[in-house]
């Protein structure tokens, strides 16, 4: 039975040109969780515990082995990180044009951490944390 290729998907980067998204060269993986977190309403006034309510909770993690020069992926990555501000993310199928989106989100660079091995090639592994709801979730 055949099944889905992971190979088949792609991270892109919202460029400083709004609208203009980049591929992240040199990538190995990505994961979205996506999962409800409850919460409670009651407060200190409250006799009676009001029941919990539930939201959707996104969290997206990526690692890569930079292409370098990669200005447009590996070093906006950067970037977007050090200022805090939120950028596009998308993760798109292949073919990986622009009508290929599959997921879509404003999301902020949380942590970029680095591997440098002796001996190997040095990778990148980066956080993402959702600003606003994903704009497209068509990901099973």
């Amino acid at each position: 039975m055949p099944k889905l290729s992971a190979n088949n998907y792609r991270v892109f980067i919202e460029s400083a040109t709004t609208g203009t998204f980049n591929v992240v060269g040199g990538q190995i993986s990505h994961t979205i969780d996506r999962g409800e977190v409850s919460f409670s309403i009651v407060d200190k006034a409250s006799t009676v515990e009001v029941t919990d309510r539930a939201m959707r909770n996104y969290a997206m993690s990526m690692e890569y082995r930079p292409d370098l020069p990669d200005a447009n992926g590996h070093g906006r990555l950067e970037t977007v990180y050090a200022s805090g501000a939120s950028a596009g993310v998308q993760v798109r199928k292949s073919p990986f044009a622009s009508g290929d989106v599959v997921f879509a989100c404003a999301m902020r660079v949380t942590s970029m951490g680095a591997s440098s091995p002796l001996n190997d090639v040095h990778s990148t592994t980066v956080s993402f944390t959702p600003t606003a709801a994903p704009s497209t979730d068509l990901l099973a």
